[in-house]
């Protein structure tokens, strides 16, 4: 339990930090062609300028993911924070 809250301050940090210097930084996720299906292999990258070329780089690789997940961690790195909601129960 430690060592995940301890990983994920260090990601909130790098998140800010690069958010203080002006980048740019999203979720990439790439579809896995080989191996199991309905999964994705996904990183945050920070999109920043190099003269008048746009160059990305890999903060942090999260590896292998489901795609059910892969929306939820688009939502917490993206500018507008949406509404993330899960209702088991049906409206009658």
């Amino acid at each position: 339990m430690y060592y995940n809250n301890v990983i994920l301050f260090n990601i909130i940090l790098l998140y800010n930090v690069v958010k203080e210097r002006g980048g740019f930084v999203f979720v990439r996720a790439i579809k896995n062609n080989k191996g199991r299906d309905n999964t994705y292999f996904c990183a945050l990258v920070e999109s920043y300028r190099e003269g008048k070329k746009i160059k990305h780089r890999v903060l942090i690789n999260f590896g292998l993911m489901d795609a059910e997940s892969v929306p939820f961690l688009k939502a917490a790195y993206s500018k507008k924070k949406p509404r993330l909601v899960w209702d088991d129960e049906k409206s009658s």
